[in-house]
C-alpha cells in the first residue's frame, strides 16, 4: 500500500471517529479548504460517511424502521 493511500485511510478513519465523538470540531476542521493533502481528503470523506450513515439511521427511525440484525420489523408474524 502506498504512503498516500495509507494517509487517506488514516484520515478517513480519524474523520469518521471525530464526527462520531465531536461533530462540532469535525465540522470546523473540514470547513478548511486550503489543505489538499491525502490525509485531509480522507478526513473529509470519513466525516461525510459518518454524516450519511447518521442521516440514514435518523430517517429510518422517523419512519419507524430501525435495522436490527437484518430482521424485517414490518413483516407479518
Amino acid at each position: 500500500m502506498e504512503t498516500e493511500e495509507k494517509l487517506y485511510i488514516q484520515g478517513f478513519n480519524n474523520g469518521y471517529l471525530l464526527a462520531k465523538h465531536d461533530p462540532e470540531l469535525a465540522t470546523k476542521l473540514t470547513a478548511q479548504t486550503n489543505d489538499q493533502s491525502d490525509y485531509f481528503q480522507g478526513l473529509i470523506s470519513g466525516k461525510n460517511e459518518y454524516d450519511l450513515e447518521l442521516e440514514k439511521k435518523v430517517m429510518g427511525f422517523s419512519k419507524g424502521r430501525l435495522p436490527r440484525d437484518g430482521r424485517d420489523l414490518e413483516r407479518e408474524r
